[in-house]
């Protein structure tokens, strides 16, 4: 429920998408955090981003921290 809807967005609001990649890295999954690889850390955030009805890419959502950097989370559109 926290990676969906208002806390989602309340928490991440303005901030990177390499911020969450990083943070999603870090500390999932709960019961074995540090174990994902970059491309499964990318089908989540582009899961989440999904259910939380943001726009799709017209590309796979990168690995790269700088690219990941240049996209920012925002609760409402520009």
């Amino acid at each position: 429920p926290k990676l969906v809807s208002g806390h989602f967005l309340s928490d991440w609001n303005n901030r990177s998408t390499a911020e969450l990649f990083d943070w999603i890295l870090k500390s999932m999954p709960e019961n074995a955090p540090n174990t994902l690889k970059e491309e499964e850390v990318a089908s989540v955030i582009a899961y989440m981003f999904q259910r939380n009805n943001m726009p799709a890419g017209k590309q796979d959502l990168p690995i790269a921290r700088d690219a990941l950097g240049q996209i920012t989370i925002l609760a409402t559109k520009p």
